[in-house]
């Protein structure tokens, strides 16, 4: 299946541009009177080095006759999701966005239920500023997240930031028109949390430079020198917890087939035993593609990383066509304990398919360079003391291509060229 462990899908550039002026264009002219812009710019720059208050998420849903005619703001069934409050708050935190505090004070946001989404959202927005004005917080900002449900699925996302005075310094409105919400299609309270978290992930500052923690708290026992996958077994697939490929899997720029296989028919290896199986990936590359295994338990559902530096670099066998075709070979090293996506390091090697049949390919990994895939993975260089994982990638192959590839071995002291 494809994954995202290698290329991250974020909204940069052009698109987060379209979004801002899209929301612009929803909420008329008078959106731009809601939000001070220096304000805003003061906002994300103190993002990473400042302090928030949380408060609880408000529902907002409408009231309908037995005829489903809508009846207006049903304040009976409207309330509070303290469980969506507490999952922003982990992911500012594991962003290291700010300093959170999360309080269980619930800020009414009832009032009548306007004609339009924007209506919605103008009220409530100068609604909050008002409370946190004659309720003064500790910290430099408060946030407050309302989902509008006006029948049996969520109709509109809106989030806001105010500082301390109750000023709006930041404030979000997305529905249909947007794909980070379509995409997601959300149904439910969760589901609203699920395209705020993945909005603010990308289109909020990436302050992963000023992240401190490490990845786990315990260090990984030391792997041994040697072959690590010989691929004579079957190979381990799984998900973590929040839906994460572990183990081997493939990934995509989504528009070019890719499949991973063992197997015992392949074009003899020098020194190889009879029977010898060997990983095979099938592709057709427009723009990238190939296949990645991410360390994972016995279960393959956690990852677990392993320690790795107390070597040099890695080996496997890789049978070429002389194809001319781009390859590289990824490293995953650290990534944040709480994090609830693929945020890995990655640490890359580029070759080329130069020569015929098989060669044993050797990679120092002083030899690897950072690469930035936008999935605001930690800058902390390559420690190699939190391997999550390693991968093999193919660019523009101009058609279908099979490569195979045997007994990926880790190196002790300085390996052979």
């Amino acid at each position: 299946m494809g994954s995202v462990s290698m290329r991250f899908k974020i909204i940069t550039g052009r698109r987060l541009l379209s979004v801002l002026i899209l929301g612009l264009v929803l909420c008329t002219a008078s959106c731009t009177s809601l939000v001070n812009e220096k304000q805003m710019e003061r906002f994300f720059a103190d993002l990473g080095n400042t302090s928030m208050t949380i408060y609880p998420t408000y529902i907002k849903r409408m009231a309908k006759d037995n005829s489903g005619k809508p009846l207006g703001h049903d304040a009976s069934n409207s309330g509070y999701e303290h469980k969506e409050t507490e999952r922003l708050a982990a992911f500012l935190r594991c962003e290291c966005l700010a300093q959170v505090t999360v309080l269980a004070e619930e800020v009414p946001l009832g009032g009548k239920w306007q004609k339009t989404q924007y209506g919605i959202f103008k009220a409530s927005s100068r609604a909050f500023g008002d409370y946190v004005a004659a309720h003064p917080i500790d910290t430099e900002y408060a946030m407050m997240v309302e989902y509008a449900i006006p029948f049996d699925k969520v109709w509109a996302v809106h989030a806001y930031v105010v500082n301390a005075k109750g000023e709006i310094v930041w404030i979000l409105h997305l529905n249909e028109h947007f794909d980070v919400f379509t995409d997601i299609n959300p149904r439910i309270p969760a589901e609203g949390t699920d395209v705020l978290v993945e909005f603010l992930r990308t289109g909020w500052p990436d302050t992963s430079a000023k992240c401190t923690a490490r990845m786990t708290e315990t260090r990984p026992m030391i792997t041994p020198a040697g072959i690590l996958y010989d691929f004579e077994s079957e190979l381990p697939t799984g998900f973590d917890s929040n839906g994460i490929p572990l183990g081997f899997s493939t990934f995509s720029d989504g528009n070019s087939p890719v499949s991973l296989s063992r197997t015992a028919d392949h074009p003899p290896r020098p020194g190889e035993t009879a029977g010898n199986r060997v990983l095979r990936l099938d592709l057709n590359v427009a723009e990238w593609a190939g296949a990645v295994n991410t360390f994972g338990n016995l279960e393959v559902n956690t990852w677990t990383p392993r320690d790795w530096s107390a070597h040099d670099g890695f080996s496997f066998w890789l049978y070429g066509s002389n194809s001319g075709t781009s390859l590289y070979v990824d490293l995953i090293d650290n990534r944040k304990s709480c994090s609830t996506y693929d945020d890995g390091e990655r640490f890359t090697y580029n070759f080329m398919d130069n020569f015929s049949g098989w060669k044993q390919v050797t990679v120092r990994f002083s030899d690897m360079k950072r690469r930035d895939i936008g999935n605001r993975a930690p800058n902390d260089g390559l420690g190699l003391i939190n391997v999550h994982g390693w991968g093999f990638g193919v660019l523009k192959t101009g058609g279908p291509a099979t490569f195979y590839i045997d007994d990926f071995e880790l190196h002790s002291g300085k390996p052979k060229h």
